[in-house]
């Protein structure tokens, strides 16, 4: 009996020193996480747009009419679900090692424990919408606005969606990623080629200290061609403005994130940890550490779940205009949100 006891103590010592030891291991990660949310500065600079006549006068009248009626259409539509959990990856167009600036890129990744679904949103940033405190913009100046907050808070207005908690990265950490991963492999239009140097050459005198042509790749004199891509040329590719539509843009995006995904899968423990190490301290993040171990304990169950992307607007629910020299999106918020609600709750 006096043996027994020994034993089952020992165990009991050697399950407490694992446990503490993955303690440990966990907010050590978490620990790494180095940067702050954008607070917003409460401006927003005038960025570079694709040249577009002014929309008549009557029109952009129609929209903001339009606006102010979604929004009450909207109030207390979005309503808190203690099985689906709504994370916003943001990417933001700074040209600093910081996390101020515009929204570029935002993803809405949707989870539904209880469905076994997840979603990938992209919310399309040239969305018009009234910003709280600021009056009607472009979706992707809320958060130069007042961070993210303020995105929270607009999103939920115009789209009848609560976020729950962000991950913000810049473009430096995209790039970090992809080279992390070792590139991704791309099928691109010959445009597509194109428009992915001018973003490189102008990259390399700004973000990236390089010569002008480092990442350049010929042009193909085919119509498609398969490149394996370094992370600013991904990067270049991503946040192309000028091939096909909006739509298109945030179609690259996800393709982008997709293949860094994958790769992710198939990486061993060690190289998990490498990634972890150099990735970590270049995201921010409001999750906390409980947030961060529940959303652990569902990705360990994640290839039970079913996948599924989708991009708000939805083709067919907005339209085209320019509003003070700005390319925007008038858009059917209402039905978009209900076919958002169909894809994460199948209703």
């Amino acid at each position: 009996m006096k043996k027994k006891r020994i034993v089952l103590c020992v165990i009991g010592v050697i399950v407490l020193a694992v446990l503490l030891g993955g303690v440990g291991i966990y907010r050590h990660y978490y620990g790494l996480l180095g940067k702050e949310v954008g607070k917003g500065s409460g401006t927003v600079e005038v960025e570079e747009e694709p040249e577009a006549s002014e929309s008549p006068e009557e029109m952009k009248q129609r929209l903001e009419e339009e606006v102010e009626r979604n929004l009450e259409a909207m109030q207390g539509q979005a309503t808190l679900d203690a099985h689906v959990i709504n994370i916003l990856c943001i990417g933001v167009d700074s040209r600093n090692d910081d996390l101020e600036g515009r929204s570029d890129a935002m993803i809405l990744f949707t989870i539904n424990t209880d469905e076994k679904k997840m979603v990938m949103t992209s919310l399309m940033r040239d969305c018009y919408v009234s910003i709280p405190g600021y009056g009607n913009n472009r979706l992707n100046a809320a958060y130069a606005y007042g961070g993210a907050e303020l995105l929270y808070q607009t999103i939920q207005a115009n789209f009848g969606i609560a976020v729950d908690k962000c991950i913000v990265v810049n473009f430096q950490f995209v790039a970090k990623m992809v080279d992390a991963l070792h590139g991704v492999d791309l099928t691109l239009s010959k445009d597509e080629v194109e428009v992915m140097n001018d973003y490189v050459r102008s990259m390399n005198g700004t973000i990236f200290d390089a010569e002008k042509e480092d990442g350049v790749v010929p042009v193909p004199e085919t119509d498609t061609v398969d490149l394996h891509l370094s992370g600013k040329q991904a990067l270049g590719y991503s946040r192309n403005r000028y091939t096909g539509t909006d739509y298109n843009r945030t179609e690259r995006q996800r393709k982008v994130i997709t293949q860094c995904l994958e790769k992710l899968k198939r990486c061993s423990l060690f190289e998990i940890h490498a990634l972890a190490e150099e990735l970590l301290p270049e995201i921010g993040t409001d999750l906390s550490e409980g947030d961060i171990a529940k959303l652990l304990l569902i990705m360990a169950d994640m290839k039970s779940y079913e996948l599924n992307q989708f991009t708000m607007p939805s083709p067919g629910t907005s339209y085209d205009l320019t509003v003070n020299g700005m390319m925007v999106l008038g858009v059917d918020y209402g039905a978009n949100l209900s076919l958002w609600n169909i894809m994460v709750y199948g209703e």
